[in-house]
């Protein structure tokens, strides 16, 4: 009884696959699904990636989580930011704009259909150098960021 996406064999159920007429399928990678929940579960670790946007050049970059906006995380670069607007992902910059019309936790890798002009938007994401903040606290000593 393999389970999708288990990245090592499960505890139970595996001789019982194999006996039944071959080895249980096991994925090493979650899939898109899993690594935006990964991202979502702190997104403030993670730098989002945009490419492929032709009309508007300047939206291509690297971007950096900025709180939160209508109840889920925003990434920004300068003054463009891909944000949830209530019912799609946007790339707004100040006109017409790439959306994704696609409920997901953080902006996804794909699906920027709507208002698209010459735009294929895609969106990756990658561990952020600076995502963690330590703080040494104690007697005698000092506080850093």
């Amino acid at each position: 009884m393999c389970e999708k996406n288990t990245p090592l064999p499960p505890k139970h159920g595996w001789r019982e696959e194999l006996e039944k007429g071959g080895p249980p399928t096991l994925h090493y990678d979650g899939g898109d699904d899993y690594e935006l929940q990964k991202v979502a579960e702190n997104p403030s670790a993670y730098i989002l990636i945009l490419e492929g946007h032709h009309d508007h050049p300047d939206c291509n970059g690297t971007y950096e989580y900025d709180g939160d906006e209508n109840g889920k995380p925003k990434w920004t670069k300068g003054g463009i930011k891909l944000f949830w607007t209530g019912g799609s992902w946007d790339v707004c910059f100040g006109g017409f704009s790439p959306e994704a019309q696609v409920d997901t936790p953080v902006p996804p890798k794909s699906g920027y259909e709507k208002d698209r002009g010459n735009c294929d938007i895609k969106v990756s994401y990658e561990k952020s150098l600076v995502s963690s903040v330590i703080k040494v606290t104690g007697s005698g000593s000092d506080e850093y960021d």
